[in-house]
């Protein structure tokens, strides 16, 4: 049998042996994903922040 990974029911398949033999990590790989967000969030709020301090040098 061929896995074709454009077919649902064989990416499911793949994505589950990948993740009994320790291939892949699905908790991890979510932890990975919220750890990248709250680094942007924070760049972003640190950003906002700067803008918004200048914003006030200028107009106080």
């Amino acid at each position: 049998m061929r896995i074709s990974v454009y077919r649902p029911e064989h990416q499911a398949k793949l994505l589950r042996l990948m993740e009994h033999t320790g291939a892949i990590n699905p908790t991890r790989m979510v932890e990975q994903l919220i750890e990248e967000a709250a680094m942007r969030l924070d760049s972003l709020e640190s950003g906002t922040n700067v803008i918004k301090q200048h914003q006030e040098e200028q107009h106080p």
